[in-house]
């Protein structure tokens, strides 16, 4: 054979087999590239965290897959992975009331202390096990909000009223008394009752403002029927009765927000994150809300403040992850301050960063994001127990009649601890 002719093909086998080889590589590395899949929410959370899912990965060369579900959907789809130990999602997103069922099939987070400090305190402890400030870190907070106290400031000075002054719920139903005679075609009182979480956060609230536990040190039992108790859940029917429309008890947040938007009440308890819809830019009552930059307690409690159940979404790592430093990766991106306030800004996300509401891009936005901050920082989280569904529905039922006067409010407490125990002993 042409000597000539066997260099070359000495020389094209070599780079064909170094062509080869380069791609066989490049497959191998794009094998290695990991992939993080995760649940969220369909609607506006889970269309803002998944901007965040989807950025992530441009950014750091990761494939991302964000499948959007119902919350129901969202919840079974994700018991069932983490119960069959499966791998994906590898992302867990958390209702907070979900937490104790998911707790112990998340990675226990490792950041630093400054990452940490960086959260609202009581949002960063809704993910903590044992709840407290030593516990556990198994999720970080990405979208929450507390219940806060909104109110008509014109109509509170045309009234008389100095908002400051209503630091317990005796002061603030008197004031709602005042503007019930001050503005006879107006409701003082507004709220969302319609579904057994939305009348029962507003009675934990008073509840806990009352100095008054939902269940005993080992939740065995619930602990809320004592005299305090039912005068806590007396107050919540007298807010209700005496002040708000005949027809709150078929309110909706979607109602709660334009009774406020369109002048028919005048204060109410809104979760934080609903004050931009409330305040709406180009409305007749544009400009005129503003927010209680504390919670009120309840007079006899022995607090000094109230006491605001924070509530929302967190993220975790799932444990069977075969992706845990890339998902811990991410979830420190979207726990950042820069990545908070993008979601803030730009997608009406509820952020978690203490200094976030003192950011003036976030207050042009939302301009009583400081009062929110001041009202939710020393809040607690919701009730952790795995029971909590049937427990809330239970308590929502005996709180409606009381309001439509089929019972007391004492009759309420004792049958809805009649009922929650029941619901526990099983």
């Amino acid at each position: 054979m042409n000597k000539k002719i066997l260099s070359f093909m000495l020389i094209f086998i070599m780079i064909l087999g170094t062509t080869v080889f380069a791609q066989g590589s490049q497959e191998a590395a794009a094998a290695k590239k990991p992939k993080l899949t995760m649940f969220f929410s369909a609607g506006g959370s889970g269309n803002s965290l998944k901007s965040s899912a989807e950025r992530f990965g441009k950014l750091n060369d990761i494939d991302v897959e964000v499948l959007l579900f119902s919350i129901t959907e969202v919840y079974e789809k994700e018991v069932l992975a983490l119960s069959s130990r499966l791998g994906t999602p590898d992302i867990i997103s958390i209702d907070d009331t979900w937490f104790p069922l998911m707790k112990d099939f998340l990675v226990e987070l490792d950041y630093d202390k400054a990452f940490y400090d960086e959260f609202i305190p009581s949002m960063l402890g809704t993910f903590r096990w044992p709840q407290n400030e030593t516990g556990k870190v198994l999720a970080i907070p990405v979208r929450m909000g507390g219940e806060v106290i909104i109110y008509r400031e014109d109509a509170f000075r045309q009234a008389g009223i100095d908002p400051m002054s209503l630091t317990t719920w005796e002061e603030l139903y008197k004031a709602g008394l005042k503007l019930k005679k001050q503005f006879p075609d107006a409701w003082p009182w507004v709220g969302g009752y319609n579904q057994p979480a939305y009348i029962v956060a507003l009675w934990l609230n008073l509840i806990g403002s009352y100095d008054q536990d939902v269940f005993n040190a080992d939740m065995t039992k619930v602990a809320f029927n004592t005299p305090l108790g039912v005068k806590a859940t007396e107050m919540l029917v007298k807010l209700t009765r005496d002040l708000a429309s005949p027809s709150i008890l078929s309110y909706g947040y979607g109602e709660e927000i334009e009774a406020l938007q369109n002048g028919s009440a005048l204060m109410g308890q809104l979760w934080s994150a609903r004050f931009a819809a409330v305040d709406k830019a180009g409305l007749p009552n544009s400009g005129k809300f503003k927010v209680l930059p504390f919670y009120p307690y309840g007079e006899g409690s022995g607090l000094s403040t109230g006491v605001d159940r924070v509530n929302g979404w967190g993220l975790g790592i799932n444990k069977y992850s075969k992706n845990q430093e890339a998902a811990a990766k991410f979830l420190a991106f979207i726990g950042s301050y820069e990545e908070q306030l993008r979601l803030a800004v730009e997608t009406s996300n509820s952020p978690t960063v203490s200094a976030i509401f003192n950011e003036p891009s976030y207050l042009k936005a939302v301009p009583a994001a400081k009062e929110m901050e001041s009202a939710m920082k020393e809040g607690i989280a919701r009730p952790m127990h795995i029971k909590w569904a049937e427990i809330e529905a239970a308590i929502a039922l005996n709180l409606e009649k009381a309001i439509i006067g089929e019972i007391t409010a004492s009759q309420a407490l004792s049958a809805s601890e009649a009922a929650a125990n029941q619901i526990l002993s099983k």
